[in-house]
């Protein structure tokens, strides 16, 4: 590569260097583009595929009206075999909700599913919702070995 090779815009952003110094920048860009190309590519795989690396599930935080909605919430999912397991907590929320601040009782449902099953989760979850804005939250974690094999088979 000889100096008149180079882009325009490359002559710009490596500046007034030797033609070794701007052959060397220029090749060290470029790994870093390879490697943030390869590193978007595999994010993609894993989201595409629901392989996920390093036992990666995904916890879906969902905020609830009531016990009953919460349990509603749950069974759908569970029956849908988008989650393999979901929990139910009772908290208190604090929020602004249009102009006023609210202190309310609600009940949070915790979801487990893959990577690739969650955009389908998350869809499920508006279907039944009765919230007007419903509290979807992902949350990417690492399982221990037999759990996340117990996640794989379970959600379909």
């Amino acid at each position: 590569m000889v100096l008149a090779e180079l882009r325009e815009s490359d002559k710009i952003i490596y500046g007034n260097f030797n033609e070794a110094t701007i052959i060397k920048r220029y090749h060290v860009n470029y790994f870093i583009d390879v490697i943030f190309f390869l590193s978007f590519y595999c994010e993609t795989f894993v989201k595409q595929t629901g392989t996920g690396t390093m036992n990666e599930i995904i916890l879906v935080y969902i905020t609830n009206p009531n016990s009953d909605h919460a349990e509603k919430v749950s069974k759908h999912l569970i029956e849908k075999r988008l989650a393999a397991c979901t929990n139910i907590y009772q908290i208190n929320s604090m929020f602004h909700w249009k102009g006023d601040v609210e202190n309310e009782g609600e009940y949070v449902v915790i979801a487990k599913t893959t990577p690739g099953r969650a955009d389908d989760l998350e869809k499920a979850v508006a279907e039944v919702h009765e919230y007007e804005v419903p509290c979807i939250l992902r949350i990417s974690a690492h399982a221990n070995d037999s759990y996340y094999k117990w996640i794989q088979e379970e959600v379909k």
